[in-house]
């Protein structure tokens, strides 16, 4: 999977990748912060998030369900996350993009960390 830029700037927004941790389930909602909004065509065709047993670099190091498969999520404009399947380790980390304008932008706390 192609992991694009961590923050980028243009037009007067901040575009960057933040993280929510999930720690038990196949559904949830997030609320990015600083006032952004979540943006799901950011990376590869077809995918709106992505998901990681690890965050401690910029690598996406997917979970897998019982027969091994990988699992992936995807993200509703809205917020809204639903996992492919019931993964085998928790927790996990679920990356998504959201801007908002460089005015708000204050709270780094949610970013993914630097590579």
């Amino acid at each position: 999977m192609r992991v694009p830029p961590r923050i980028q700037t243009e037009g007067g927004l901040v575009r960057a990748i933040y993280t929510e941790q999930i720690d038990a389930g196949v559904s949830g909602t997030v609320a990015p912060p600083n006032k952004a909004r979540i943006i799901t065509d950011q990376w590869d065709p077809g995918t709106s998030a992505a998901l990681s047993v690890n965050i401690s670099r910029l690598a996406i190091e997917s979970p897998e369900d019982s027969e091994g498969d990988p699992v992936t999520a995807t993200l509703s404009v809205a917020g809204g996350w639903v996992l492919s399947a019931a993964p085998t380790v928790y927790p996990l980390y679920l990356l998504y993009f959201a801007e908002t304008e460089i005015g708000n932008y204050t709270d780094e706390s949610k970013l993914v960390p630097k590579g």
